[in-house]
């Protein structure tokens, strides 16, 4: 706010300072859409689902005694950091098929941010070029459960380096995953 805006401010306020700090303090807080917050962060969730959705995602919403959740179907397409990116605004994820997509090694790291993977409880990874170099850089799903890498080309020796690092690692809770390589 520039100087003739506090100058407004003030003048409305009957020269009151107190009034323009506490006006200032909530003026940015103030919304004209009549939503709640979390109105708003559900909205967000939709609109990042739908952005998706409208490139061929096909997205479930699942009920756990949690809370709801997603299972998110991304299998066959060809995706981008971007598309990759908007899966942080849908908030919580358990499932994750990237089956015959285009995902790469770089791409899981974008996967591995808490934002999206740390609530996985399925990653499906078949059919994909994913490597051992790929499967390091998956640190925080700490619940998965089911990791499928059926024909990726991530070895014996990428799962058995995996598996002892969860194993090691304190913060994940559920250290008998399934992991499919074939």
């Amino acid at each position: 706010m520039n100087n003739h805006g506090i100058q407004r401010l003030r003048r409305a306020a009957g020269g009151c300072a107190g009034m323009v700090v506490l006006a200032l303090v909530f003026l940015p807080a103030c919304k004209d859409d009549g939503l709640s917050e979390l109105e708003r962060w559900k909205k967000r969730q939709e609109e990042a689902a739908q952005s998706l959705i409208d490139k061929g995602m096909k997205a479930t919403r699942k009920n756990y005694p949690q809370g709801q959740a997603w299972s998110l179907d991304l299998s066959g397409m060809q995706l981008t950091d971007d598309m990759l990116r908007r899966l942080k605004g849908m908030g919580h994820i358990t499932e994750l098929n990237f089956s015959g997509s285009t995902i790469t090694d770089d791409q899981l790291a974008i996967i591995n941010d808490p934002e999206i993977g740390s609530l996985l409880l399925k990653l499906n990874l078949s059919n994909t070029g994913i490597t051992d170099a790929g499967l390091d850089q998956l640190t925080s799903p700490l619940v998965l459960q089911e990791l499928n890498l059926a024909e990726t080309k991530v070895t014996a020796a990428g799962v058995e380096r995996f598996r002892k690092r969860r194993q090691q690692d304190p913060k994940v809770r559920w250290k008998n995953i399934t992991i499919i390589l074939k």
